[in-house]
């Protein structure tokens, strides 16, 4: 818990002033708290299996033993128990038996995995889909993409391959030791020393190691980063002729994780031979052991008996080859324990919105959809200075409101505040007689319906695009589609409303999929609509399109609409204008361009926002 508490301290630290937070890693042995976050998500079920896998570890032990006992017919009777009939029937049940476990202990295991994996990843895709926006604006995508793919991809595979390798080779080790006390105590007493420095090899190389393969995770990250970021300013890039310089970063990301890569490699191999150095010892220490007890007499004959000797000395010729194996996947299981743990890190410690909201109004709220701005004061972060200030205004229900300002005057903040994605510092913002911060996010967010300057659309179907929450018939739909002078181009389509949408739309025109967008705006039905600069990235024609259809289909709605031409928001009813995060200006635009000291006659004569 206080590693945990830890870890979020430092995120805030990080936070606080940053624009990008430096990727966490931890330091030291992967805890025993990791390991219970993994057992945990796979489930109570994960008990048996281990135990079904013990005993078919003591079951391989004693098929072997029953070899000798065999060999020396152990069992005196008469009839055909003491015949070889008995031995081989034996033999055959044991080994069918223990073969069984095995198969049912490995599937078991596969399922037990499954199911962490599945838990782990479902709890980290919960938290950062109710992270905060400042948790965004200061991870990069490719930090969030390599927890989702690399490290899911760890925990996925290789992590299940080394905890049942590690967990099989530990129980069998242990296994063949204990017989080979038994045979022979003096084996035991030369073990230790052996023992000691096996524990001295592992621990300089799991401690090395664990260490390279989290320095290696975090080398990924500027990887991933780097390759979204080409990709999503690619033309920006190749117009000011950066594609030197971005590629030499990519060089440079990219010899840093193959580097790390190339240090894991290493240390197995320094590992690998002092392995095989101790085996050879113990390999040795047990022929000397036997050959000598083997040699001597008691007054009851050997010390040792010959097929006893000979069952040691077959496991000290295997010991070798499994300890080493044992300690690769020992020391891989807390490698790739690493990924369980970044796992985890984003599924505590990344902070979420508050939802403390209590109230939840009746199916007709919003009735009217007047909005009240009292006091307000809004924050990116509670670290941050407020970015909007003291604003109080009343937007009259039923009105267009158009908001200008200069660039960075705080008008989308304005817009996301009554979405609650800023934090409020003070003051409060009341929409139909009801403070927002009394609603749940879900009541609140479905209440609203925004139009964002660049238009999303999901991968699925149309229909799917255009009604998510499958609440309209068809012919809502289509209406919807003929009021934004879209429903030809969706019949031209080979499956109409059942066509697939390509990567975020790219089978429409921005100019389309923005009419799409105020289709699903139609749909919902929505009191208040906001749109923020949704005219921005389309051409004017286009934008004469759309501003015909909101003048003629939104009528009764409140509208909030952020201009990115002065010319589209001159007709509004009301103008707020946004200076520094204050409102420097409210009223009709006909007054407020009569005025010439006002600022809104300002942003007319220069029509630039």
């Amino acid at each position: 818990m206080k590693r945990q508490e830890s870890q979020a301290d430092a995120l805030k630290k990080k936070e606080k002033g940053g624009l990008i937070s430096k990727e966490d890693r931890e330091k030291g042995s992967v805890s025993i708290r990791v390991y219970m976050i993994w057992a945990s998500a796979a489930g109570i079920t994960l008990i048996l299996t281990l135990l079904i896998l013990l005993v078919s570890q003591i079951g391989r032990i004693i098929v072997d033993y029953w070899i000798t006992v065999w060999t020396e017919k152990r069992i005196q009777s008469e009839g055909w128990i003491d015949s070889d009939t008995y031995y081989i029937l034996t033999y055959i049940g044991l080994a069918l038996f223990t073969s069984v476990l095995v198969f049912i202990g490995t599937i078991l295991m596969v399922f037990d995995a499954m199911r962490a994996s599945q838990t782990l990843f479902v709890n980290m895709l919960l938290r950062i889909m109710k992270a905060t926006p400042r948790f965004f604006d200061i991870t990069p995508l490719g930090r969030i993409i390599s927890r989702f793919s690399n490290d899911v991809t760890s925990v996925d595979t290789t992590l299940l391959e080394n905890i049942n390798s590690a967990y099989s080779l530990t129980t069998r080790v242990l296994c063949v030791l204990v017989m080979q006390i038994i045979a022979s105590y003096y084996f035991g007493i030369a073990v230790i020393p052996l023992a000691l420095m096996y524990y001295v090899v592992q621990k300089i190389y799991i401690t090395t190691s664990r260490e390279i393969q989290r320095l290696d995770s975090t080398c990924k990250s500027p990887v991933m980063a780097l390759f979204s970021e080409s990709l999503g300013g690619l033309s920006t890039i190749r117009a000011y002729l950066k594609i030197p310089s971005f590629q030499s970063r990519m060089e440079k990301y990219i010899d840093s994780s193959t580097n790390t890569f190339m240090l894991v490699s290493m240390a197995a191999n320094w590992v690998g031979f002092r392995l095989d150095l101790i085996g050879v010892m113990i390999t040795t220490l047990s022929g000397l052991v036997c050959v000598t007890l083997c040699s001597e007499t008691s007054g009851d004959g050997f010390l040792i008996s010959p097929s006893d000797a000979g069952l040691a000395l077959t496991f000290a010729l295997t010991l070798p080859g499994e300890l080493n194996w044992m300690l690769r996947n020992l020391s891989m299981m807390e490698l790739y324990m690493n990924a369980v743990e970044r796992i985890d890190n984003y599924a505590t410690i990344v902070p979420i919105e508050e939802d403390d909201g209590k109230k939840d109004p009746d199916a007709s709220w919003p009735s009217k959809g007047e909005i009240k701005f009292v006091n307000y004061y809004g924050a990116y972060d509670k670290e941050l200075d407020s970015v909007l200030q003291d604003v109080t205004v009343t937007i009259p229900a039923g009105k267009r409101v158009g908001i200008c300002g200069r660039t960075g005057s705080g008008k989308s903040s304005l817009t996301i505040a009554l979405f609650r994605l800023l934090t409020c510092k003070g003051g409060s913002i009341v929409i139909d007689d009801v403070d927002i911060k009394d609603l749940t996010l879900k009541r609140l967010r479905e209440t609203l319906t925004i139009i964002p300057q660049d238009p999303l659309l999901f991968a699925g179907t149309l229909r799917y695009n255009l009604d998510p929450s499958e609440t309209v018939n068809d012919d809502e739909v289509w209406g919807a589609l003929e009021r934004v002078n879209m429903k030809q181009p969706v019949k031209d389509m080979d499956k109409g409303l059942d066509s697939l949408i390509e990567g975020s739309g790219d089978n429409f025109s921005v100019g389309q999929k923005q009419l799409l967008c105020l289709a699903r705006a139609f749909l919902r039905n929505s009191k208040i609509i906001i749109m923020d600069e949704a005219t921005a990235s389309i051409d004017m024609e286009t934008d004469e399109k759309i501003q015909k259809v909101l003048r003629s289909e939104f009528v009764g709605r409140t509208m909030l609409v952020i201009a990115h031409r002065i010319s589209s928001i001159a007709d509004s009813d009301l103008i707020l204008v946004m200076d520094q995060g204050k409102k420097a200006e409210f009223d009709t635009p006909a007054k407020l361009s009569k005025d010439p000291s006002s600022m809104f006659s300002g942003l007319l004569t220069s029509n630039v926002l």
